[in-house]
């Protein structure tokens, strides 16, 4: 595991963070772990449902034929604009 040390955190900034950890009921370090994790956590995969859902959700409910399956095909390709 890697160790990251921040310097120059305003007190202000270390308050707040004492108290949400507190709120929580861990340690400032599982604090910063939680916030950390949250926000780089990689978003979880698109069931094939989800995708049909919001096709037919983009196309009011009759997205056009092969729309859905062109999309799985294809999904994670790199497209220029």
């Amino acid at each position: 595991m890697a160790t990251l040390n921040i310097r120059n955190l305003p007190e202000e900034t270390l308050r707040a963070l004492r108290v949400a950890a507190a709120r929580h009921g861990r340690s400032m370090e599982a604090e910063v772990r939680a916030l950390i994790a949250r926000e780089y956590a990689p978003a979880p995969a698109a069931t094939p449902a989800q995708v049909q859902a919001r096709v037919r959700a983009l196309y009011g409910g009759a997205p056009p034929a092969g729309a859905v399956d062109d999309f799985l095909r294809h999904r994670g390709e790199d497209f220029d604009d």
